[in-house]
């Protein structure tokens, strides 16, 4: 048993380590727009206000926790919208933490009656930090007893402090929207240690989905939406596709992410309501075709809330895209 314990946590260290070069992300997207695209800032048509939480490999004792806070809202005299968002990134334990800071400005432009472009910009301030107090190295696990010995390992906590920047663009007409983002621009180096050096490579993502409505109102009537997604930084390249229902204020969700890198398959079942202006939702990610994985490293819960705030103003030259709530 200890050596499968073992192996868990040499396993961990090793994919968190890895994670440096990776953005850590969401399952849900509606909740963390602005993480998909900045173009999308100000497209609610008023304030919105999201948080979401993400816990990765829930029955390991050292899970990768994420979380966002998200704020975003039209201005007419800028012809588009603002936002901020908020990320911290937990892995291994919070031996490895990633946390980050973003102001984000989109410009809206009306190109035809029902045809809108619309790009966005993002400058962020980001730390990763290294905590020595949480490593588990070799020489500190003895094979009948566990973690029981101090390491003669010298390792340094460190951090980083680097900026970070970032753009978006979206072409909009009537239920059609379709995007393509760059993040990591100038590909900052993160090394924690200036005897290597590495950099965040640069991360592409693409996206088209539709929304096809059958009754009712664009807020509340009965809809099918179904998307694809591509993303692909470094090595990592994840496809995936699904689709969002809904009927009145509640909706479902069902996308299937394939790692093309790790031939990784995942399943995300979600469910999101409205309830007087207020957002919640709930999805998990998990790979049922896998059951020969030595450590469970397909589960995920995800929880998130959204906020419209007041203002049924409509405002002229923003554009307002009534994008699937999962």
């Amino acid at each position: 048993m200890f050596n499968k314990q073992r192996i868990s946590i040499i396993l961990l260290i090793f994919i968190s380590l890895l994670g440096m070069s990776q953005d850590p992300e969401f399952s849900q997207i509606y909740p963390g727009l602005l993480r998909l695209n900045p173009a999308f800032a100000g497209t609610g048509g008023r304030g919105r206000v999201s948080a979401i939480y993400r816990n990765q490999w829930p029955s390991l004792s050292s899970a990768y926790i994420t979380t966002g806070a998200f704020y975003d809202q039209p201005v007419e005299f800028v012809h588009g919208g603002v936002g901020v968002q908020i990320i911290n990134d937990s892995q291994g334990g919070n031996t490895f933490r990633w946390s980050s800071a973003a102001l984000i400005y989109s410009y809206h432009l009306q190109a035809g009656r029902d045809m809108f472009i619309l790009t966005g910009f993002q400058a962020s301030l980001n730390q990763w930090s290294r905590s020595v107090n949480n490593l588990v190295l070799p020489d500190m696990i003895d094979n009948v007893g566990g973690i029981i010995y101090q390491t003669n390992e010298v390792i340094a906590g460190n951090n980083k402090l680097y900026p970070d920047f970032s753009v978006g663009f979206l072409a909009n007409y009537k239920d059609i929207i379709a995007g393509i983002s760059i993040n990591h621009l100038a590909k900052p180096v993160i090394s924690l240690s200036d005897s290597y050096k590495s950099q965040l490579s640069r991360k592409w993502s693409l996206f088209i989905r539709n929304t096809f409505r059958f009754s009712g109102s664009p807020a509340d009537g009965f809809y099918i939406s179904p998307g694809i997604f591509f993303k692909s930084q470094q090595k990592s390249e994840i496809l995936k596709y699904g689709f969002t229902a809904g009927y009145d204020r509640i909706h479902i969700g069902a996308w299937i992410s394939h790692d093309l890198d790790v031939t990784m398959n995942l399943l995300t079942l979600g469910l999101a309501m409205e309830i007087s202006g207020l957002g919640i939702s709930y999805s998990y990610d998990f790979a049922p075709w896998r059951t020969d994985l030595p450590v469970p490293v397909t589960g995920a819960h995800e929880f998130s809330l959204s906020v419209y705030l007041s203002g049924d103003k409509k405002i002229r030259n923003v554009r307002a895209i009534n994008f699937s709530k999962f």
